[in-house]
């Protein structure tokens, strides 16, 4: 079912079969989007500068990469890939959601072990979804891998962050 939400209207052929975590990351964001928002699409929201900043704190940034949405909805998002050096996929994930809420930041939507969205207490309207980012899935993240062999990390240190903004 995911797989098919990725593929809906032909928006960005290069997240086609992609990035899993993004896939999650734009339904959990449309969901939002439309309980908050409701029927407004002319609002544009683009993620805070220091928002970015913040979330780059969390480790060492492998990858990371902007999406706008050519919709009306006129999506902003922010992927990256952290190493967030934990021990395994769980202790990074954990790290990174602890290391965020030591800076204000509240869990909204709690879907452990695979994906945190959470609510700044700094910055109004701004999200951080955290997401495990498993080792058996790196064959669908071709530029990620690449990144990845270039830093020479380890893949149990690595998370999915992606950042939004809205009302």
């Amino acid at each position: 079912m995911l797989a098919a939400l990725g593929r809906c209207g032909g928006r960005n052929p290069r997240w086609e079969g992609g990035i899993l975590f993004a896939m999650r990351l734009r339904w959990v964001v449309t969901l939002v989007l439309v309980l908050v928002v409701g029927c407004d699409s002319s609002a544009r929201y683009e993620v805070n500068a220091t928002v970015l900043e913040e979330a780059r704190k969390i480790g060492t940034v492998i990858w990371e990469e902007k999406y706008e949405d050519d919709t009306a909805e006129g999506e902003v998002i922010h992927l990256l890939v952290v190493d967030a050096k934990g021990d395994s996929e769980k202790l990074s994930f954990e790290k990174a959601v602890a290391f965020l809420q030591s800076h204000g930041w509240t869990i909204a939507v709690d879907d452990r072990p695979r994906d945190v969205s959470m609510d700044s207490g700094k910055w109004t309207g701004a999200h951080l979804t955290v997401s495990t980012f498993s080792s058996s899935e790196m064959k669908n993240y071709a530029d990620v891998l690449e990144a990845t062999r270039k830093a020479g990390v380890e893949f149990q240190g690595l998370v999915g962050i992606s950042a939004f903004q809205g009302p």
